[in-house]
């Protein structure tokens, strides 16, 4: 139970924060922070960044720090960074058997006070807000943050969540955990019946045929009704719903060393997709794995890439299979689904119905007109067929890319309907979508062009074979539908034999506007499986058996076979042919230490294919040994190709006390014949895997292993395997956390390939990989030293990265456009970080090119707090004057290069690398040490603080740095009087290789006072005077910039407050105006004589309902005024 003295979920207060602090102990809602200074409302993404689960506070504009900032905002009930379980307000689908969630935190009503936890509980705040201005479109957002919980009578509660922000929340695929905060359900439910309407996760497991996991928005009902008969019940789901993607399972073999990214593809090759959180199945060599950054990969699911931890070093051999959903909006998708389930004392039948179509008259991202209707009508199943151009006629817009259309002559040859890009109103009038088509396939490339959207530009043919690689066209998707219906009958004879039978219909049309190709639409399956436990005195006989029919043109939902079943029946190609699967078998066990199984297997698909297999799997341990065995011996033939398949895995280990030793061998014999000859395949491999390892143990928190394997690998030549490479891999895993003041863990896998034949395998060549990773967390003497340590090494690839600047609500984005060069269109160049709030209205866009570049990585970082005022605050001497110092250090650095040397991928500082072999760089040192941090009275602060970046891009490389010296004194004179003054000295740097008329280094020096009076609560006024000199060194340009902004605030502790300011501001700049570089000098204000004002209101209606009103005045020398509002209503609950 959470506990507080404040029972309100409503929290405010204002304080001064260094660099970053945790402002509360629980997790806040998202979008109910307002941060402000003065007047001023601050930016997410521009002022500050907010980890809203840990509710970390961190500033990025350092002109904020150490000063006063007000924060207002909501508080979730619980923190999400340490909760382990997903909690009920974010599930859509209740966990099995228990419908009712038993959670005990303290709920708060409307006055503030504490409720009784079996009413009704509401928590959360409605915002809805207006700007509007002489200079911007009027803009309208709105923010919903509800959440309903509690009882609506003695036995029916309500669980609802009601989250809509005008810019959606997309969960990051870096932890195990993902809170979908963006989403809206409402679900009522009792012990027996559940109703939830809004967002859903609709999930099917336990069916053998049809298995599926969608997310969704629709309605679910579950109901149960029990009967006077013992064990007797029905179960009843019925679900409506909208689709919200499409399903894709793709397979491929990693790359050596290449730990990703990994770029996913949908179902129609689709090049970037979206990836819907969570969806996601990875498995690496059959095995499922798990997400989170310390586990075993990470997906970041806006681009759909896929990237493996150092736990799992990837290589040429590595199988990667993922199966995931992908935002797909070609038409509105609808799903239904139904589970009538009947339940009696011996067993149960049920009958499933799953259907989901697309609605063919309701396309969305693409219009069908009756000539594109008829081409999917002739297409039928190929859909590789209903290719048509995409060229659109439209009226002129100097925000779009836009082309003409001409004839021309090339070496006599004349082409005509050419797109040419253009800027001129009268003849700029068609849009075009291009579409990648292949290497010389198609007559248009992509140009680089300041322009801001992607450019194309025409080629010519050379003796008639196209030059480019783009096309005008578009892919035609038809809509699709599929169904499966299933009955499903269990029974339990005796309480050691059960019987399942499962026959399913299934019904998929690849184009439901084509009546082509629907000869294979449908398809039947049938499966039954008998499973019996046979008790002999001191052992455990199990018997079983399993048979399946699947017609050729059954389609499931999704996989239900395991995931490599394909590799272990040599299944190298689809075979469109009735099948028949048997298997049977016997395990004998005794309790858990010996257990021997022997398994008969077989497959037949007509006469292509007939597969035989035995697999055995034996587990015995006596006494300190033990012993495991597991193999499988595969025979086929078919109309292409016979085969033999032998494998098996063994391990011995030894057991003493802590200690744990083994060895292993995993071995694959596989050979492929051509039919009639004895002539192998290429797909035909042989590899001897051996191992042994040594392992640590006393308790979870005291761990270490050691292992080693040697693995050669045989591939085929001259009609025989002969040996290819040969690879060690070599890895150490250590965790030390009993004393919780001084924990590491640590992993390192070092792995070395040798090509022994470089012909049998061109596309590798010998290499040493090497992947590390260390965390350390050490706490001296009550914190006095406090440091942490984390340490990462390792190669993958980097993406060359696009954007483009969008264009939202007024004062919404983080970017400003300043048309530098007068001529009214919108180029990349001419896109700034806006220094004034009320002129972001851009975002940057980033998106991948599908072009990347190999890269070894390295992360380290280091944090080091020393606070002698932990232990000395009571001493004397020597000892009380170190206690009035302290000393905070963070250094983050994320490196990428091209250095292949394996001392310059270890060390993390650029000295073992040259400048021109950086690929992308994130490093951030600050540091600050202060004196009398805390003290009432006097306080000084110096910071010193680095930051640096580089990326990569299509147009080349962009790089900036930021240096601070920073010296902040602060001097309460009185209780009522302070005195602030900070001194800067700042370098800051911009290049870029394709925009160098964007480049500057700027030097400058600052100095602000402010004098602040505050006789009491409910008044405060402030004066503050700044001075700056800025030079452009690489420009010639100079700057001296003052300001004097007085400001008063008037404060109602519980009616609200008024903040009146103003600011005059006078910049002698000499040099060229109309640059990038002025604009920063100048913070966005124009040169000579600025003028500002704001008056900013806050009034509480009554305890619900809260009004703001903004009101900012600008009057740049020689320009018009600027006038901007603000309105918003916000409702607390």
């Amino acid at each position: 139970m959470v506990q507080s003295q404040n029972w309100s979920n409503l929290r405010q207060k204002t304080i001064a924060i260094a660099d970053s602090l945790l402002l509360d102990s629980l997790s806040i809602v998202p979008g109910s922070l307002i941060a402000s200074q003065g007047p001023r409302v601050l930016k997410e993404g521009v002022d500050f960044e907010i980890n809203y689960s840990t509710a970390l506070f961190t500033w990025i504009n350092s002109n904020h720090k150490n000063t006063n900032a007000t924060f207002s905002y909501r508080v979730f009930p619980v923190n999400f960074s340490f909760s382990t379980k997903q909690l009920s307000i974010f599930d859509s689908i209740p966990e099995k058997g228990s419908y009712i969630k038993n959670e005990n935190y303290e709920r708060i009503n409307a006055s503030g006070l504490p409720i009784d936890q079996n009413s009704l509980e509401v928590n959360g705040t409605i915002a809805r807000g207006i700007n509007v201005g002489n200079n911007q479109n009027m803009g309208l957002n709105s923010t919903l943050n509800l959440q309903i919980k509690g009882k609506l009578s003695e036995d029916v509660f309500i669980d609802a969540v009601m989250s809509d922000n005008s810019i959606p929340m997309q969960p990051d695929g870096y932890s195990q955990q993902i809170n979908e905060f963006d989403q809206i359900y409402m679900r009522i439910y009792n012990q027996k019946h559940s109703l939830q309407i809004g967002d859903l996760k609709l999930n099917e497991n336990n069916s053998y045929f049809l298995k599926f996991n969608r997310k969704v928005q629709g309605i679910d009902l579950q109901t149960q009704s029990n009967y006077a008969t013992k064990n007797s019940y029905t179960r009843n789901r019925v679900s409506a719903a909208v689709a919200k993607g499409s399903f894709n399972r793709i397979e491929f073999l990693g790359t050596e060393g290449i730990q990703g990214p990994y770029q996913l593809k949908g179902a129609n090759n689709e090049t970037f997709v979206v990836v819907l959180a969570g969806t996601e199945k990875v498995f690496l060599n059959g095995v499922m794995l798990e997400r989170g950054e310390k586990a075993d990969y990470v997906m970041d699911y806006n681009t759909a890439e896929l990237s493996f931890n150092p736990k799992h070093m990837i290589n040429n051999k590595s199988r990667i299979i993922v199966e995931f959903e992908y935002s797909d909006k070609n038409y509105n998708r609808f799903l239904f689904y139904t589970d009538q389930q009947f339940n009696y004392n011996k067993g149960s039948i049920s009958v499933q119905y799953f259907t989901e179509g697309d609605a063919k008259n309701q396309p969305v991202n693409q219009e069908i007109n009756p000539f594109e209707k008829q081409v999917l009508e002739l297409a039928g199943d190929n859909i590789t067929g209903s290719v048509i151009p995409n060229i659109d006629s439209i009226a002129f817009d100097q925000n779009r890319v836009l082309y003409k259309m001409i004839d021309t002559l090339v070496n006599g040859v004349f082409y005509d309907s050419i797109l040419v890009y253009s800027t001129h109103p009268d003849s700029a009038f068609y849009q075009a979508g291009f579409s990648l088509v292949g290497e010389n396939r198609g007559n248009y490339i992509r140009v680089l062009s300041t322009t801001n959207g992607k450019m194309y530009q025409w080629v010519a043919p050379q003796n008639s074979i196209p030059q480019g690689n783009y096309e005008p066209v578009q892919l035609l998707i038809p809509p699709k539908k599929q169904q499966l219906a299933l009955i499903k009958s269990t029974f339990k004879p005796t309480k050691n034999i059960k019987i399942e039978t499962e026959l399913a219909y299934s019904q998929k049309d690849l184009n439901t506007f084509s009546n082509r190709d629907s000869y294979d639409n449908n398809g039947y399956a049938l499966s039954t499986r008998y499973h019996q436990k046979i008790n002999l005195n001191a052992s455990n006989l199990t018997v079983f058996a399993h048979y399946n029919f699947i017609h050729k043109h059954f389609y499931p939902l999704e996989r239900f076979r395991p995931a490599e079943f394909e590799r272990e029946w040599n299944l190298l190609s689809e075979i469109k042919n009735n099948e028949h699967y048997i298997s049977s078998g016997i395990t004998l066990s005794k309790k858990q230490h010996h257990s021997f199984s022997v398994i008969q297997e077989y497959l037949n698909k007509g006469t292509e294919y007939e597969g035989s297999k035995t697999l055995f799997r034996t587990k015995v341990k006596n006494g300190k040994l033990s012993f495991t065995a597991d193999g499988s011996y595969l025979n086929t033939k078919g109309s292409a190709f016979s085969s033999v398949f032998y494998q098996h895995h063994t391990s011995l280990a030894f057991t003493h006390k802590k200690w744990e030793a083994g060895v292993g061998h995993h071995m694959e014999n596989n050979k492929l014949f051509l039919v009639h000859t004895d002539s192998l395949l290429n797909q035909s491999q042989l590899f001897s895997e051996t191992g042994s390892f040594l392992n640590y143990g006393d308790s979870s928190s005291q761990q270490a292993r050691i292992a080693y394997k040697n693995r050669i690998d045989f591939s085929p030549f001259q009609n025989q395997l002969v040996k290819s490479s040969v690879s060690d891999d070599l890895s150490f895993e250590m965790q030390l956390a009993k004393n919780p003041n001084n924990q590491l863990q640590t992993a390192i896998t070092w792995r070395n390939l040798n090509i022994i034949n470089d012909s049998l395998l061109p596309n590798l060549k010998s290499e040493q990989n090497l992947l590390a990773w260390l965390e350390h967390q050490l706490n001296v003497k009550k914190r006095l030293v406090t440091l942490y340590t984390f340490y990462e090494m390792g190669s993958g690839l980097e993406s060359k990265k696009e954007y483009a600047y969008l264009e939202v609500a007024p004062g919404q984005g983080n970017y400003t456009w300043v048309d530098l060069n007068n001529n009214n269109q919108q180029e990349l160049n001419e896109f700034e970080l806006a220094a004034i709030a009320e002129e972001a209205n851009y975002i940057k866009m980033y998106t991948p090119t599908g072009e990347y570049l190999k890269v070894y990585s390295v992360k380290l970082n280091e944090t080091l707090k020393i606070n002698p005022d932990a232990i000395w605050k009571n001493e004397s001497g020597i000892k009380k004057l170190a206690s009035h110092f302290s000393n905070q250090l963070s250094l983050r650095i994320f490196q990428k290069h091209s250095q292949s040397k394996l001392e310059a991928r270890m060390n993390p500082f650029t000295s073992s690398y040259a400048d021109s072999q950086i690929i992308s760089t994130n490093n951030s040192l600050r540091n600050t040490f202060s004196f009398n941090r805390s003290h009432p009275k006097f306080g000084a602060d110096y910071t010193l603080s680095q930051q640096k970046q580089k990326s990569l891009l299509v147009n080349g490389f962009d790089e900036s740095m930021l240096q601070l010296h920073e010296l902040k004194v602060r001097w309460n004179l009185t209780a009522e009087l302070l005195l602030l003054n900070t001194f800067s000295m700042q370098k800051r740097m911009y290049e870029s290789e394709f925009f160098n008329t964007k480049n500057y280094r700027i030097n400058s020096q600052s100095n602000s006072l402010t004098a602040q009076w505050q006789p009491g609560i409910r008044f405060r006024i402030s004066l503050k005077y700044s001075i700056k000199q800025k030079d452009n060194t690489w420009g010639n340009q100079h700057l001296l910039y003052q300001e004097i902004s007085p400001e008063l605030k008037f404060n109602s502790p519980s009616k609200g407050y008024i903040t009146l300011s103003t600011a005059f501001i006078n910049n002698r700049f000499k040099g060229e105006e109309n640059t990038s570089a002025a604009y920063t000098m100048m913070e966005g204000n124009a040169a000579g004589k600025n003028f500002k004002w704001n008056v900013n209101i806050s009034r509480n209606i009554n305890d619900f309902l809260r009004f703001t009103a903004s009101y900012t005045g600008r009057k740049p020398a020689d320009l018009k005024t600027i006038h901007t509002g603000q309105f918003s209503l916000v409702a607390f609950f």
